[in-house]
């Protein structure tokens, strides 16, 4: 009965047996329709990449119910960032210091830099991939990076209210800046004028 249950919601297997919580089959069935469902499986199940995979796919939140092997795989954590970059959070610290699964984070999801290390946020690289989805990621990025011209360009062309975190150095944000970006002076000269 539960193993027809977890077909229609995934987080019957709350209720399942213990036995039903190890059948790999039922376990999938219900991570499929309800990614959450993981926190329910076994704790073998919880360390099974299939199974991991198939709850991060549904749901990217899923992976804080992952054993903590599978929190640090790598290819479980890019396959998650593509679909889910808040994942990020549940990684270990080694894995968001490691460029190429924050910048797959970022790449889903800008604000995803909020969890990546201190010297990722530093990085003009990945900040760039973060504010190119998301001008709002800008606010997360080391102030060193909110003065780069480049970067602020970046943000401030995906979302002009990025603008906001821009950290002020000498040079005020010119005119130049803002044909660089196809901005119209007219309509942007109350944001740009230096204060």
């Amino acid at each position: 009965m539960i193993a027809a249950a977890v077909k229609q919601n995934g987080g019957a297997l709350e209720y399942a047996s213990g036995a039903l919580k190890k059948d790999m089959k039922v376990v999938i069935t219900a991570v499929k329709h309800n990614g959450y469902a993981l926190r329910y499986a076994s704790e073998d199940l919880k360390n099974d990449k299939e199974v991991v995979v198939t709850a991060v796919k549904q749901n990217g939140h899923a992976l804080q119910y992952a054993s903590e092997e599978l929190k640090n795989d790598k290819d479980v954590l890019i396959a998650d960032m593509k679909i889910n970059g808040h994942a990020l959070r549940y990684a270990s610290e080694e894995l968001k210091n490691d460029k190429k699964v924050v910048i797959a984070a970022v790449k889903h999801n800008g604000d995803a830099l909020e969890c990546a290390s201190e010297e990722l946020k530093n990085d003009k690289d990945v900040l760039i991939a973060a504010v190119k989805i998301n001008g709002h990621a800008l606010r997360y990025a080391s102030e060193e990076l909110k003065k780069d011209k480049k970067v602020v360009i970046a943000a401030v062309k995906q979302n002009g209210h990025a603008l906001q975190y821009k950290t002020s150095n000498r040079q005020p944000f010119t005119s130049t800046m803002a044909r660089d970006m196809n901005w119209s002076l007219h309509l942007c000269s109350h944001i740009l004028t230096p204060s």
